[in-house]
């Protein structure tokens, strides 16, 4: 019995790193540039993985209690400050999907898209619109990681060339 308790810690273990590998751009992108895969293959990996994360997220949070639970907690402080709330929808009607690309532009582990699509979830917003905004945000995102980190690259093997 203590065998398969250890069996089962040790492959817990293995998946959570497994899990983080692919699922942090802050790791996978420099990993697979690293392994010579290509700048367009680390883009498309990390494109392909936040889409994935997109679609569970919204599963997971489609089908918990603790969503039913939160939903109260927010319809409370929205109802509390629903004036405020108000003027600011109809003045900055884009500026809550100007959050969500902004959120998913983050290439944090659970970090940009867990919060862009938590976010969107919880103040029940259009799932399309919401949708198209964290592809953007997230194909933005990805850009932005792959060309930084081989621009980066570039300079200090320039740098090392020299020296």
């Amino acid at each position: 019995m203590h065998f398969i308790s250890l069996l089962f810690n040790f492959l817990i273990n293995i998946i959570s790193k497994i899990w983080f590998l692919l699922f942090n751009h802050l790791i996978n992108v420099p990993l697979t540039l690293i392994l010579g895969t290509g700048k367009y293959f680390a883009f498309l990996l990390a494109v392909v993985i936040n889409q994935i994360q997109i679609f569970f997220y919204y599963k997971i949070l489609d089908s918990t209690e603790l969503t039913q639970k939160f939903h109260w907690l927010v319809n409370k402080k929205i109802s509390i400050n629903s004036e405020k709330l108000f003027k600011l929808s109809t003045e900055r009607r884009y500026s809550k999907y100007l959050t969500i690309i902004l959120l998913a532009l983050l290439p944090i582990y659970f970090g940009g898209i867990f919060f862009a699509v938590f976010y969107t979830h919880s103040l029940k917003m259009n799932r399309i619109k919401s949708y198209i905004a964290l592809t953007f945000g997230s194909v933005l995102g990805c850009t932005f990681w792959t060309i930084g980190l081989i621009n980066i690259s570039e300079f200090l093997l320039k740098i090392l060339k020299i020296i």
